[in-house]
């Protein structure tokens, strides 16, 4: 098991959704996210239908990585509501960094409603090949 599968949520569920009061109209969803390894960095993909780059955010904290985005209601101009079954919806999880990933050279970017964070390892946590010589 690799170090970034062990940095669950530290308040994990078996919940995906979870309703905010009923006087906000929105939904607090927790994205599914798929984790990937190579030996130079570990690739995070988030499922947040929805965002885009201004409504998408990625912090770090004390070796706390928490992603958030917040979807905004569509409605196209001249129209008005007269059934909706969609609101807003606040997306969130976060992940405890283990010691090799630098918090300092994480990229994210976001297209077509998934987040994508890539966590470069600090160099020293990266394997180094040593050439052999014939003696």
């Amino acid at each position: 098991m690799s170090e970034l599968q062990k940095m669950t949520d530290p308040q994990e569920s078996n919940c995906d959704v979870q309703q905010i009061p009923e006087t906000t109209h929105q939904i607090m969803t927790r994205p599914r996210t798929d984790i990937r390894e190579t030996d130079q960095a570990y690739l995070l993909q988030a499922d947040m239908p929805g965002i885009d780059e201004s409504s998408a955010e990625v912090t770090v904290e004390k070796k706390v990585l928490t992603i958030r985005g917040t979807t905004r209601p569509f409605a196209p101009e001249g129209f008005e509501n007269v059934y909706k079954e969609s609101d807003q919806r606040l997306y969130e999880r976060i992940f405890r960094l283990p010691e090799e990933v630098d918090p300092t050279s994480l990229e994210a970017t976001v297209k077509n409603g998934v987040l994508t964070v890539t966590l470069p390892k600090r160099r020293e946590a990266q394997p180094v090949r040593i050439q052999v010589n014939a003696g």
